[in-house]
């Protein structure tokens, strides 16, 4: 996963056992830094991914993508709706 944050901003919101931050060179026209992480499941994946608090892209697996892309629409969907008045 590419994190849009500096690795000492988020540093501290992942444990050691959970994955590695490396940071990316701002000389090579990279900003942020490489997780180097993985989940028995994709949901648990993109929980934990959605806890850091920061943007981020997925360079793999693609089908986490397609999950987060479900995920995104039914958060949309719930977002959207009116609930019982």
């Amino acid at each position: 996963m590419r994190l849009h944050a500096p690795v000492e901003a988020v540093a501290g919101r992942i444990p050691p056992a959970a994955g590695l931050l490396t940071t990316l060179d701002p000389a090579e026209g990279e900003s942020g830094c490489l997780l180097e992480t993985g989940s028995e499941s994709l949901h648990d994946l993109a929980g934990f991914l959605g806890s850091l608090g920061v943007p981020f892209s997925v360079l793999h697996p693609p089908e986490l993508r397609a999950h987060l892309r479900d995920l995104a629409a039914r958060y949309a969907a719930a977002a959207a709706e009116e609930g019982p008045r």
